[in-house]
């Protein structure tokens, strides 16, 4: 492939040495070829305008408070939903590997969920569920990131990875989450990004006005929907528990069935002694090939399969300096390495 150089400050080089180092990505180049693919899909998707936010972080909350973040507690009756948007909206048929975590989008799709309820309409502005959204990121990363402190939490088992919370870079943080796990629009109206939508679990189109406008599907309603300690007060030692694994891999299994097959793939790999960042990259890469997709984008796709299985209690690390290895969890080989999507049905 062309290859073109480009002179980096020894500062931002160092910077992601430390990540190659600690495994995150297996060279200089995989993590180029993330960032630079991160930034095109935003630079091709016209984000609707973004109500300027107080630069000052909500008030502390303490970690055993008893009582909800605001707009995240549970719904006081079912939303009204929404079709599913098709295949044919989307860049690819996977998750794009961007999304390294699920509960950021849960935290979206909770707010939604509510303003679909008290605006008692299917569908409400685009922009006004992304600034809802971020501000409720906000206050439950500041939380959980109170939580991560407490509790000595390690790099890649934080509660708070890829929420917002607050400090000298909020206003990038919180862009960066409505991108990402709220949601966005293309210009031409027929491409639609942010992790609810991609799990299909929100749907976005344009309004007869011309508006973005969003709704939240059945789906998306009975996911969000469910008990969430971490958002209701509680003092939590993860986001995920099972029940909360077993509704995802199911919807995963009966709506998303290639990523189904890719969370397989990788937990085929690791059981098989392809532990190491480097040997998933190959797995991903030889998964992707054999569907006639980016084979390049591997290590990018690598690192959101393995974050959302972490999270998802279906994968553990194990390091060593700076040498990373993946295990399968009792929790993997019992809802995807030992099962297909039709045990779902």
């Amino acid at each position: 492939m062309p290859v073109t150089v480009a002179n980096l400050p020894t500062i931002y080089l160092d910077r992601i040495r430390k990540f190659v180092e600690a495994g995150t990505y297996s060279d200089v180049s995989s993590f180029i070829l993330a960032a630079v693919e991160t930034q095109l899909a935003l630079e091709a998707n016209h984000h609707t305008a973004v109500a300027t936010q107080p630069k000052t972080s909500p008030p502390p909350a303490t970690a055993r408070e008893a009582s909800p973040t605001p707009g995240l507690g549970s719904w006081p009756a079912t939303p009204k939903t929404v079709d599913a948007p098709g295949a044919e909206r989307f860049w690819a048929p996977l998750l794009w590997g961007q999304y390294n975590r699920i509960f950021p989008g849960v935290v979206a799709l909770r707010v939604l969920g509510r303003l679909v309820i008290d605006r008692q309409s299917a569908w409400i502005p685009l922009s006004e569920f992304r600034d809802a959204a971020a501000a409720a990121a906000v206050a439950i990363g500041v939380r959980l990131d109170q939580l991560d402190a407490q509790l000595g939490s390690v790099r890649g088992q934080k509660l708070a990875t890829a929420l917002p919370v607050g400090g000298r870079d909020d206003e990038k943080s919180r862009l960066r989450y409505q991108n990402q796990f709220v949601g966005t629009l293309s210009r031409t109206g027929d491409q639609i990004g942010g992790l609810p939508a991609a799990l299909l679990m929100a749907n976005i189109r344009a309004g007869e006005d011309g508006g973005a406008i969003v709704g939240i599907t059945a789906a998306g309603a009975e996911f969000a929907g469910q008990p969430w300690p971490a958002l209701e007060g509680a003092t939590v030692r993860t986001t995920f528990d099972a029940s909360h694994a077993v509704s995802y891999v199911r919807h995963v299994a009966r709506s998303l069935p290639l990523e189904f097959d890719a969370m397989k793939e990788v937990l085929t790999g690791i059981a098989d002694g392809r532990a190491t960042p480097t040997a998933v990259d190959e797995v991903v890469g030889a998964f992707l090939r054999a569907r006639n997709l980016k084979e390049e984008l591997a290590s990018t796709q690598r690192t959101g399969l393995i974050g959302r299985m972490n999270e998802l209690g279906l994968i553990e690390f194990q390091r060593d300096g700076s040498a990373i290895t993946y295990h399968v969890a009792a929790r993997g080989r019992d809802l995807v390495l030992d099962k297909s999507p039709r045990h779902y049905e």
